[in-house]
């Protein structure tokens, strides 16, 4: 094992010229790109393990970071709003009690390893809160106004986030879905009615049969009455247009 890892040490060594400098740079630099979302793949642990592998790393080419300096990079780069309030009272602790601190807040959120999230914060912690094998309706769903990362909510204007936390609003209006209904169309339905109890289908059908009959019954004494009317009645004068007689 001790092998490999002077082979590793040699191939990085020569990877950068030989170059300490360059290479601490280099260090410092992919400890300021690593970021803590809230759907960050492997949590918290996964964060602080690649941290604190380039900080060994800065230890052992001679470029030590002051436990001070590794608090302030370690916490700028945490951009989940749910340890704001734990960041916040972290500045005036040491580097080991801010990392303790925030890996029990990882626990309490279930986030200390955990895999990439496609949901809102307020979901899934309310599935860890309420336990297994319960269904979630809409007011959890919709619990949290924005499933955006932090960085890009964060970025948006005001009149941005406002006109899709009005959506969202609006959405919550929308009828509960009463599972699918069939519209009478092939392969359309429609979610959001409710089926006609079978009761009412049977008076709904004779209602419509009476109503067709009766519509028939009147067109057919209609058609059964005709009215004979003169070509000349005595109350209604001659036409005064005559027929021209045929000549011989």
């Amino acid at each position: 094992m001790d092998g490999v890892l002077v082979w590793r040490d040699l191939c990085t060594y020569y990877d950068f010229g030989g170059d300490k400098e360059a290479q601490a740079t280099s260090l410092l630099g992919e400890l300021t790109k690593r970021k803590l979302l809230y759907n960050s793949p492997g949590g918290f642990d996964m964060y602080y393990n690649d941290f604190d592998v380039k900080c060994q790393e800065l230890d052992e080419i001679g470029h030590p970071l002051a436990d001070t300096l590794k608090k302030t990079l370690f916490l700028q780069g945490i951009l989940d709003r749910e340890y704001n309030a734990v960041i916040d009272h972290c500045q005036k602790e040491s580097y080991a009690t801010t990392i303790d601190l925030l890996r029990a807040k990882a626990r309490s959120l279930g986030r200390a390893a955990d895999r990439a999230r496609r949901v809102s914060n307020y979901q899934s912690n309310y599935k860890a809160r309420r336990g297994p094998k319960q269904d979630e309706n809409d007011e959890d769903i919709y619990d949290n106004p924005s499933t955006f990362p932090d960085h890009v909510w964060e970025q948006m204007t005001e009149a941005n986030q406002k006109w899709i936390m009005d959506h969202q609003d609006k959405d919550k209006e929308q009828p509960k879905d009463y599972g699918k209904q069939y519209s009478g169309k092939k392969g359309e339905t429609n979610q959001y009615k409710a089926a006609i109890p079978e009761t009412d289908m049977k008076q709904l059908k004779e209602q419509l049969k009476q109503e067709l009959k009766d519509e028939l019954n009147a067109t057919t004494e209609k058609n059964k009455k005709v009215t004979i009317v003169d070509e000349n009645p005595d109350d209604k004068p001659q036409s005064i247009w005559r027929t021209p007689k045929n000549k011989k």
